[in-house]
C-alpha cells in the first residue's frame, strides 16, 4: 500500500523486515503511539547543550564548558504522568545478546531524555528499546 501510494519506493519496500514490523505492530506499545495520533512525534530532531562534566567526569566545570548534542529521536510519545521515547535498533544480535545490547544504548538514552526533558519541559518516565531483529522491548525506567 505504501509503494501503492508512492510514500515509500519499491526498493525501500523491499529493505522492510515484514516480519519484525508486524510483530511491533502488534505490540501494546505500538497500541499507545497508535492511541496518541498526532501527538506522537517521529524523528524529532534537537540540538541541546550539555556540560562537559557530564561527558568526562575530570573535566572541571569552572568555566562552564558546555558540549554541544545534536540527534535525532525516533519517537517522543507524551503520556499523563511524563514522556516515554521510543528508539529502533536493528542490530542483528542473539537473545542472549539483547540485554548487554541494550546496556550499551543507557548514556544514548540518557542524552536523549536529558534534551527531552530540557526541551519539552516534562519529564522522561521511560525509554523504549525496540529490537526489531530480535523482537523484544527492552524498557529503562527514569534514564536521566
Amino acid at each position: 500500500r505504501l509503494v501503492q501510494e508512492a510514500v515509500i519506493s519499491e526498493q525501500d519496500a523491499e529493505r522492510v523486515n515484514q516480519g519484525s514490523l508486524a510483530w511491533f505492530l502488534g505490540t501494546p506499545l505500538a497500541d499507545k503511539i497508535r492511541l496518541a495520533g498526532g501527538a506522537y512525534r517521529r524523528e524529532f530532531a534537537f540540538i541541546h547543550s550539555r556540560p562537559a562534566s557530564d561527558f568526562d567526569s575530570a573535566a572541571v566545570d569552572v568555566t562552564e564548558q558546555r558540549v554541544l548534542v545534536r540527534g535525532i529521536v525516533d519517537g517522543v510519545l507524551p503520556g499523563a504522568n511524563g514522556m516515554e521515547i521510543v528508539d529502533y535498533k536493528t542490530d542483528a544480535i542473539t537473545v542472549r545478546q539483547l540485554r548487554d545490547r541494550a546496556e550499551s544504548y543507557r548514556e544514548q538514552m540518557r542524552s536523549y531524555a536529558t534534551a527531552m526533558q530540557a526541551i519539552w519541559e516534562r519529564e522522561v518516565v521511560r525509554c523504549h528499546l525496540v529490537f526489531l531483529t530480535g523482537k523484544e522491548i527492552v524498557t529503562l525506567d527514569a534514564p536521566v
